[in-house]
């Protein structure tokens, strides 16, 4: 009788070890998912960031909200799309010009994205970061203004997301995957 029971809790443990072990390939799987079409989506210049975190470096007065998710940068068709309080004053929606997009993936699988843009408020550099296996990036973006209440340098963090997902026209709207 004792066999039997240490047999039995010996394959509850190997069951629940199984079954543990394949959850936690399925969160691997859906990350890498995500990874996958995150690259693709840079790759041809169809994503959008909305950002959950940031950090300003002011240039003259720095404006900064609590309302983050109210600020976004993608791509709508081939133009820029920069939007929110975090870009402008009023949190308008403008689109700028892109030249020199570049695409570099590492052999470790890291990807940088860098690119210039130019509009009728402003122009600037974006570099994009993103970490191998995972579509959350930091997103760094150098403007060559020189009004006062604009931020002369933005750091955005978020997940990179396909455009589609994205509303531009509405107040960032995600529609969830």
């Amino acid at each position: 009788m004792k066999k039997i029971c240490t047999l039995l809790i010996v394959l509850i443990f190997i069951s629940s070890g199984a079954i543990a072990q394949s959850r936690k390939e399925i969160r691997e799987g859906e990350r890498m998912a995500r990874y996958i079409t995150a690259v693709q989506a840079l790759k041809t210049k169809k994503f959008g960031l909305a950002s959950e975190a940031f950090s300003v470096r002011p240039y003259g007065n720095s404006h900064i909200t609590n309302n983050v998710t109210t600020s976004f940068i993608g791509f709508e068709g081939d133009f820029l799309v920069m939007k929110g309080v975090l870009f402008t004053p009023s949190g308008s929606k403008h689109r700028y010009v892109v030249s020199n997009y570049e695409v570099v993936v590492d052999k470790k699988g890291n990807v940088r994205v860098g690119f210039d843009y130019k509009g009728l408020s402003n122009s600037g550099t974006v570099t994009i970061y993103m970490k191998a296996g995972n579509n959350y990036a930091d997103v760094n973006i150098r403007r060559n203004v020189n009004i006062g209440y604009y931020n002369r340098s933005l750091s955005l963090m978020g997940d990179i997301l396909p455009a589609d997902t994205f509303n531009f026209e509405s107040d960032t709207e995600i529609n969830k995957l």
